[in-house]
């Protein structure tokens, strides 16, 4: 039977048995409403995500000056690393969407969610399998 673990270093680990379209599903919108509500992990997402504009010093030509997180790509050698900040933007309004859907009971934005932050701290997921050992052989 395959499960999804679910676990972080304040509380054992909860399991749900996903081994059907239908559970999986209900298991990813179960731990997206426990991890949105009981941890607040998603905090971040609840506000709209900011666009990032053009620094002052970069709209006059002053790219040495250049502020950080700013959408100057004039300049190769501006401070910015306007790329990382763009990416980091795209990705935030990526979860920002998959968030809203999750809210309303969209199940595949759920997992997807989840899955894309399972690394940081209170998101850490597993998929597993539970063996019967009266059943399956070594």
């Amino acid at each position: 039977m395959k499960i999804l673990i679910y676990g972080n270093r304040k509380q054992d680990p909860d399991m749900y048995d996903i081994s059907t379209p239908e559970k999986e599903a209900a298991a990813y919108l179960k731990l997206f409403a426990y991890l949105d509500e009981h941890w607040n992990v998603y905090a971040d997402l609840e506000d709209e995500v900011e666009e990032l504009e053009v620094c002052e010093p970069c709209s006059k030509n002053m790219h040495r000056l250049c502020e950080r997180h700013c959408a100057c790509e004039t300049e190769v050698n501006c401070k910015s690393n306007s790329r990382y900040d763009q990416d980091e933007v795209r990705v935030a309004k990526a979860h920002k969407r998959q968030y809203d859907l999750a809210k309303a009971g969209d199940a595949a934005a759920a997992k997807k969610l989840i899955n894309a932050r399972k690394e940081n701290e209170y998101e850490e997921i597993s998929i597993g399998n539970v063996i019967d050992p009266l059943t399956e052989t070594a």
